[in-house]
């Protein structure tokens, strides 16, 4: 897995900033986009079972190009079973959950604490 190049902070439940130049070593501006995670920063896996689940900034990972975050690394063992499905997944299933409070984590039983889900309450495999 490739590091990102960035040095990623989190900032709330499901928001990470970026404190970086913008700019690659020769100062050429960096398009934001490759670099933004996907599903507005929540876990990818989460967002396959259709809920915001907030991140881990520790686990991540790139695949295409393009920047997954996870609830934690256990999650993330579990989203490497099927990488691609559950991208499928999650992309057919943002719009409708990036505009529904509803399909929080709260929405679905966990407190929003440091305590850690574990993988195996998850519903989805």
């Amino acid at each position: 897995m490739d590091a990102p190049s960035e040095e990623w902070t989190k900032s709330g439940p499901r928001n990470l900033s970026r404190r970086d130049s913008g700019r690659d070593e020769t100062g050429a501006a960096r398009p934001a986009a490759r670099y933004a995670p996907q599903y507005g920063g929540y876990c990818a896996y989460g967002v396959a079972g259709n809920y915001k689940v907030k991140i881990d900034p520790e686990a991540w990972r790139t695949e295409d190009g393009k920047l997954y975050l996870n609830y934690d690394l256990a999650v993330q063992r579990r989203w490497y079973s099927d990488i691609p499905g559950f991208i499928a997944r999650a992309t057919r299933n943002w719009p409708a959950c990036a505009t529904d409070p509803a399909r929080t984590e709260c929405a679905h039983g966990a407190r929003q604490t440091s305590r850690r889900i574990s993988a195996s309450a998850w519903p989805l495999v």
